[in-house]
């Protein structure tokens, strides 16, 4: 934690810079994910580099923890932020396919939600999973379709 938000902005902008190079410098941040979990105070504008920050540092042994994180931070009061956060769950499962399984099953949880638009960015967001994982298509479909109900 920083004295200031601005300060941990411009950090948190560095380090993202750090790991938009490639895979290469991932394994620095990688066991340290959690320090990127936003605060409940967090500014809205340090909360979205730290979802980006997360997207990229997941990996098979802690999707699951980032996903339960993510999916916390679907019911933020800015509604940005909690698209965000649905888009970063969505690419989890791209970056991770052997997560795809669980994160459409973390997406069908959000449809149950009863906001408009997380349901919405929910639903955007399991077409494309459906796209590159077809084999999920029965459980997406049929979340959608009760969502719809």
């Amino acid at each position: 934690a920083s004295p200031t938000p601005e300060l941990s902005y411009t950090v948190l902008m560095h380090i993202l810079a750090l790991l938009g190079h490639g895979t290469a410098n991932v394994h620095v941040f990688s066991s340290e994910y959690k320090q990127f979990f936003c605060r409940f105070n967090d500014p809205s504008y340090v909360k979205a580099v730290k979802i980006d920050i997360l997207t990229l540092l997941v990996d098979l042994s802690n999707a699951a923890a980032i996903v339960g994180e993510l999916s916390e931070y679907v019911t933020d009061v800015d509604a940005d932020i909690s698209r965000r956060a649905i888009r970063a769950i969505s690419k989890v499962a791209l970056r991770t396919p052997d997560t795809a399984e669980m994160i459409v099953a973390s997406l069908t949880n959000l449809l149950q939600l009863d906001i408009d638009y997380v349901s919405t960015e929910a639903a955007v967001v399991m077409k494309d999973l459906v796209r590159k994982y077809p084999e999920q298509f029965e459980r997406a479909s049929g979340a959608v379709e009760r969502c719809i109900k």
